[in-house]
């Protein structure tokens, strides 16, 4: 038979087949204070949804002072927040810690994420008490590291949304036990609303873990007043 030229079809098409690799990555995080061996006490702070760390750690500085420092991860995935109708020079950029998608790998990625930077706050700052703060999306990000970490958390606090539901609460209950927890949101927060703080305190109660309930007046935001209250600033 004379040659066609042209490539045979398969029968069916191939089987795609789904696999990982592990990459290195440069992340961004932003420094209130420089960790030294003055420093007793250390901050991280994980944003919300859509938000970046250069303007959420602005809302934290009420926090800093000559012992305390606050670092302010970004999360591993930047987007763009305006469609491709505008150019891209003038398009909005927010970050989040997962999505739907592919989330096992993302939650495992962030958890590392933050060990590495607490450890290497606290390799610069050996004095020092580490706490962690999640607002909105970076409570959920901040509850799985808790659970998980071997670093020790002076306290924990859960801003402007519950707990994530699929918890493994064998693993965080003791953790969070050991640390001072904190739940906040203002009373016109609409993804927390002030009310069902109390629930999710009884959420930890049933596990074992005593927390305090912060609430004020105002909405899904950081409220500074209230944050000074909590660090003891």
């Amino acid at each position: 038979m004379p040659w066609s030229g042209a490539p045979a079809r398969m029968a069916e098409p191939p089987h795609a087949t789904e696999h990982h690799l592990t990459v290195a990555k440069t992340a961004r995080y932003v420094l209130l204070g420089e960790p030294s061996t003055d420093t007793r006490a250390i901050w991280i702070a994980c944003h919300g949804y859509a938000q970046l760390a250069p303007s959420f750690a602005r809302r934290l500085g009420r926090i800093v002072s000559a012992a305390r420092v606050v670092a302010a991860p970004e999360a591993l995935h930047r987007f763009y927040l305006d469609g491709v109708d505008r150019p891209a020079a003038e398009r909005r950029v927010g970050a989040t810690w997962m999505t739907r998608e592919d989330r096992e790998h993302d939650i495992a990625d962030n958890a590392a994420y933050l060990d590495l930077l607490g450890a290497e706050l606290l390799r610069r700052a050996p004095a020092a008490r580490l706490s962690a703060v999640g607002f909105s999306q970076g409570v959920a990000t901040v509850a799985r590291w808790a659970a998980g970490t071997s670093l020790a958390l002076d306290q924990l606090v859960f801003w402007g949304a519950p707990l994530p539901h699929d918890l493994d609460w064998d693993a965080a209950a003791p953790r969070f036990a050991a640390s001072r927890v904190t739940l906040v949101a203002g009373d016109r927060d609409r993804v927390l609303p002030s009310q069902e703080l109390e629930g999710e305190r009884v959420r930890l109660e049933k596990h074992g873990v005593r927390c305090t309930i912060a609430a004020f007046a105002g909405g899904h935001e950081i409220d500074g007043a209230t944050l000074e209250g909590i660090a003891g600033a």
